[in-house]
C-alpha cells in the first residue's frame, strides 16, 4: 500500500493523485475555503459537507465554502495564495483523499509551485510541510468524524509543467520512457492565473522556462461587469467556475439564468488575438520539439494553442497531470 501523495494546488483547482493496488485515486476540488459555523441538522439529511480542522482552525473547503460562504475566500494576489492559501488548501485536501479513500496516513507528500514561484519559495515549502500535522473532518452539525495526525517524513517540491512532462517520461512504475527522455520537449500548462511554459531538454528543464498571464482575470471580469448590468447581481469567480465545471446555469435570485460557460466563452475569443500574441512572444517558433499542452486553462485555450502550433497534443488526463507526474517522481526517490 502506497504512503506517497501527492497535491497539485492551484488558483482554480486542487487536485490530489495517488495510484494504490493498480488504481488510480483522485480528488478534486475548487480552491476556495471560509469559516464554518456549524448548524443543527433536524431532518438528518445527507451531509457530504468539507469541513476540516487544520491546526486550530475550522475551515469549510471547496464546494461547501462556494455554497456556505458565498464563494468563499480567494485571492487575486499570488505571493499571498502561494505562501498562505496554498499550504491550508493542500493539507486539507490529503484529509480528504485519505478519508475518502480509507487509505493509510502517507509519510511522502509531493506538492507543486508555479515556475514564478518555485526557485525562491521551494525550501520554505518543504519546511511548511514536512513533520506533524493536526487535522480533523466534520459534519455540518459539528459532528467529528475522522481525525489525523499527518507525519510527512519526506517532502518533494516541484514546478508545475515539469512534472506535467514527469507525466509522460515516468511510467506507473517510475521508470524513465526513453522517447521522451531524448530532444526537445516544451509543455504549456495552463492554470488558473497564469501558463507556465517549461522547456525541457533530454529530460531536464531548461532556465528559459517561464510564465505569462492567462488573461483569464479580466476575462472573469468582463463576465461579472456583464453579469451586474444585466441583473444588478453577480457570484464571485469559485462559483462562476464551479457552475461551468457542473455544466448547470447559474440561477440569480429573481429566477433568471445566466450559462457562464457561453459568456467565457465568449470573452476567450474576443481576447484570441492578445492571448496568441503573448502565447507566440513566450514559446517563440524555434526550438520547441514536441508540444505538449494541459492544466485547467489548457483545455479552454487548446483550440486556439493549436492555431498558433498546428502540431501541439494534449496531455490526458489534462487537469491531472502535474499530480500524476509528481506523484511518479516520488516514485524514483523510493
Amino acid at each position: 500500500m502506497t504512503r506517497t501523495i501527492c497535491v497539485d494546488t492551484g488558483y482554480s483547482e486542487t487536485k490530489v493523485y495517488q495510484h494504490v493496488n493498480g488504481q488510480n485515486q483522485t480528488t478534486i476540488f475548487p480552491s476556495t475555503f471560509g469559516k464554518t459555523t456549524f448548524a443543527e441538522n433536524f431532518l438528518n439529511t445527507n451531509d457530504d459537507s468539507f469541513i476540516v480542522e487544520v491546526g486550530e482552525e475550522i475551515y469549510n473547503f471547496g464546494e461547501t465554502a462556494i455554497e456556505k460562504n458565498a464563494g468563499g475566500t480567494t485571492t487575486l494576489d499570488k505571493d499571498v495564495f502561494v505562501k498562505d492559501y496554498n499550504p491550508l488548501l493542500t493539507i486539507a485536501a490529503v484529509a480528504r483523499q485519505i478519508s475518502r479513500y480509507q487509505l493509510p496516513l502517507p509519510e511522502t507528500l509531493v506538492v507543486s509551485l508555479p515556475i514564478a514561484f518555485f526557485k525562491d519559495q521551494k525550501g520554505a515549502m518543504e519546511e511548511r510541510f514536512r513533520g506533524k500535522h493536526n487535522v480533523a473532518l466534520y459534519k455540518s452539525d459539528g459532528k467529528k468524524t475522522q481525525s489525523y495526525q499527518l507525519n510527512f517524513r519526506h517532502v518533494h517540491v516541484l514546478p508545475q509543467g515539469y512534472m506535467a512532462f514527469l507525466s509522460k517520461a515516468l511510467d506507473v512504475n517510475g521508470n524513465t520512457v526513453p522517447e521522451f527522455m531524448k530532444g526537445m520537449i516544451t509543455i504549456i500548462d495552463g492554470g488558473g492565473k497564469t501558463i507556465d511554459i517549461t522547456r525541457i531538454q533530454n529530460g531536464q528543464m531548461l532556465p528559459t522556462s517561464t510564465s505569462i498571464p492567462t488573461g483569464l482575470d479580466d476575462i472573469y471580469r468582463k463576465i461579472q461587469d456583464e453579469c451586474y448590468a444585466a441583473h444588478d447581481e453577480c457570484p464571485e469567480r469559485p462559483q462562476i467556475e464551479y457552475q461551468i465545471i457542473r455544466k448547470e446555469p447559474y440561477i440569480m435570485q429573481n429566477g433568471e439564468t445566466v450559462d457562464f460557460d457561453a459568456l467565457r466563452q465568449k470573452y476567450v475569443q474576443a481576447d484570441k488575438h492578445a492571448f496568441l500574441s503573448r502565447l507566440r512572444q513566450a514559446v517563440g517558433q524555434s526550438r520547441i520539439g514536441r508540444l505538449f499542452v494541459c492544466g485547467g486553462s489548457g483545455k479552454i485555450y487548446f483550440p486556439l494553442i493549436q492555431e498558433a502550433y498546428p502540431g501541439a497534443e494534449e496531455l490526458t488526463p489534462s487537469v491531472f497531470a502535474n499530480a500524476i507526474g509528481g506523484f511518479r517522481y516520488a516514485l524514483t526517490k523510493a
